[in-house]
């Protein structure tokens, strides 16, 4: 059974005026929407056929997607940041999407993380925490596990390189300082900026992140690359450690 073509004018001007002002549910709708004619591989499309008789439209067909309702569920469910790093079987079983909406969606999920990345740059300057929050956003919302990133900064603290150097569980991300200092060698960093993320919703560092911090800060002593920060992310709030004044000293 054919998929009519977004390129259809009617269903292309409903959901660019969707996309102006709509909910996520009608955005997601709108991307799995199954406007234009249905065909069977083996009736062909409905209409007249040969004889001149009208067919009819495969039964339990509709115009209209099933999905929005279930989609809404996910959503109170979930929440948006969550449903966005779903994969595609798991939106199928979640909102109930066929298989290639759901591949749709989640693309769709991804490009617009990546459309938020491309705006920071390929080098942004990291001399403030906020831009750092700023550059991880894309890269850590919605996750339900830990990941530990490593920020390597030139002398002018602009970005020379990320790297994921832990992911873990809801509540850790093991990280041995020579998983962090390693690629600090390698592409010659000046400093480094290590962030992770809280899946619980609460920036506050826990002992564990005061732990490792201080590990990482004297590891960064005999290496020669100074760890300048370590950044606690959670569902758009964020801590300094530095800046919180709870920094090994």
């Amino acid at each position: 059974m054919s998929q009519p073509s977004l390129e259809d004018p009617s269903h292309r001007e409903e959901c660019g005026n969707v996309s102006r002002g709509g909910s996520a549910a009608e955005l997601i709708a709108c991307l799995t929407s199954r406007r234009g004619p249905r065909r069977s591989p083996r009736e062909g499309a409905s209409g007249p056929g040969p004889s001149g008789e009208a067919r009819a439209a495969p039964s339990g067909s509709s115009s209209e997607p099933q999905a929005p309702s279930r989609v809404e569920t996910a959503l109170a469910t979930h929440g948006l940041h969550r449903l966005s790093r779903f994969t595609a079987p798991e939106l199928v079983r979640e909102c109930g999407l066929t298989m290639g909406h759901a591949r749709r969606v989640a693309a769709a999920f991804a490009l617009g993380r990546s459309v938020e990345q491309s705006r920071i740059g390929e080098r942004p300057s990291l001399k403030h925490p906020s831009a750092v929050a700023r550059l991880m956003a894309p890269l850590l919302r919605g996750l339900e596990v830990e990941a530990f990133h490593a920020l390597y900064l030139d002398a002018r603290h602009r970005l020379k390189g990320r790297v994921l150097v832990g992911q873990g569980t809801l509540t850790s991300a093991p990280v041995h300082p020579r998983e962090v200092y390693g690629p600090a060698v390698r592409l010659a960093a000046a400093a480094v900026i290590v962030v992770h993320n809280h899946p619980s919703g609460d920036p506050e560092p826990s002992a564990a992140d005061r732990e490792v911090t201080e590990r990482l800060v004297g590891a960064g002593v005999i290496v020669g690359v100074p760890l300048l920060d370590h950044l606690i992310w959670a569902d758009g709030a964020w801590t300094s450690l530095r800046e919180s004044g709870d920094w090994p000293g």
